[in-house]
């Protein structure tokens, strides 16, 4: 293990060769311009010729010194970087494969892993709900539909209020529902179609941190209108299973690759789709 005394050495030796080529350029700058302001008579003579002889000579070290240490240290950072982002990108695969993992566990604890039944988590982004993970026995139901909501609409908005909200929905077809969701949740109708699940019954409940603050939702959705009870909410708190989910969320949620893609949209900039996921699941 390297001293301190080292380590001091070790930085100072560094930053002095980070240093050395645009002092060398400057100085062979200031010789050449010294030998241009010389008599014309006595540019090539001595003393005059040395500020050219020493600009040349800076110039030489400059070239030796890029050649040896700065392109080569160009090319390390280059791989350096490379490096980081495909550990970046391996760390947000397991962040992202732990959550969808949890999330599956979460259902076959509430007896909920049937085909009839899914669970989404959202993390809150600036000002709206951004979908982070589904999962479902049922492939069909892991379709994504719209990426983010916004967080004053239908039950995930009084559960953004609230800490939790149950919705069941008393009707027997598609077109009744979608009806319901605009005429009671706040949907406008080509909103209300674009959902991918009819939802006959919904349970959101906030997740929070530690020092409560208010990070996401998890949402339990089903198709049969008598999933959830008015206890299901405080039942699902008590399970250690939410709780990890929860801590995940909480302590990670401005990393998950779709809150990052998410960001880079908002902030009008190229986006990095850092996770890849069959078509059917993510359709762009």
């Amino acid at each position: 293990m390297l001293t301190t005394g080292e380590v001091k050495t070790h930085w100072f030796l560094v930053e002095l060769r980070n240093l050395a080529n645009p002092a060398l350029g400057a100085i062979a700058s200031v010789l050449f311009t010294l030998w241009t302001v010389q008599d014309r008579a006595s540019q090539w003579s001595m003393p005059s010729l040395l500020f050219l002889l020493g600009a040349g000579a800076m110039l030489v070290v400059w070239v030796w010194g890029y050649f040896t240490w700065l392109r080569p240290r160009y090319s390390e950072l280059a791989q350096n970087q490379a490096r980081a982002e495909g550990d970046l990108r391996h760390a947000q695969a397991a962040l992202q494969a732990a959550l969808d993992s949890l999330l599956m566990h979460l259902l076959k604890d509430r007896s909920l892993d049937n085909p009839s039944c899914r669970v989404s988590a959202y993390s809150v982004e600036h000002d709206r709900f951004v979908l982070l993970s589904r999962r479902s026995v049922n492939p069909s139901l892991e379709r994504r539909g719209r990426q983010t909501y916004p967080l004053e609409k239908g039950v995930i908005g009084q559960a953004w209020e609230r800490q939790s909200a149950r919705s069941e929905f008393e009707v027997e077809s598609r077109e009744e529902w979608e009806m319901e969701l605009v005429s009671s949740e706040g949907f406008n109708a080509d909103e209300a179609r674009a959902l991918t699940m009819f939802s006959r019954s919904i349970l959101a409940v906030r997740v929070d941190s530690a020092t409560d603050d208010k990070l996401g939702m998890l949402v339990f959705e089903s198709e049969s209108k008598t999933s959830f009870t008015a206890s299901s909410a405080d039942t699902l708190r008590r399970r250690p299973l939410f709780s990890a989910v929860a801590d995940l969320i909480a302590g990670w949620h401005e990393h998950f690759p779709r809150a990052k893609e998410w960001n880079q949209e908002r902030d009008g900039g190229p986006v990095v789709h850092y996770l890849t996921e069959p078509a059917w699941k993510n359709p762009r």
